[in-house]
């Protein structure tokens, strides 16, 4: 199911990823967009990534006024 949060919790946890492989997305980056490197940056690091995402999905969901999460 997905909820309204969820592009929120995306966003937060490809933050969380970028802050975690900044060395990483800066190669990416140099030499391809901005969409392409995180891409890249969730296929290498998918365990990361998904530990990231049920993180975040915690922090989001919290933040959210009542009633917006459903």
């Amino acid at each position: 199911m997905v909820v309204k949060g969820e592009a929120l919790i995306r966003l937060e946890a490809e933050r969380r990823l970028l802050d975690r492989y900044r060395a990483e997305y800066g190669r990416l980056a140099g030499s391809t967009d901005h969409v392409r490197a995180v891409r890249t940056l969730v296929v290498r690091h998918k365990r990361s990534y998904d530990t990231m995402v049920r993180e975040a999905r915690d922090h989001v969901l919290r933040t959210l006024p009542d009633g917006q999460a459903a």
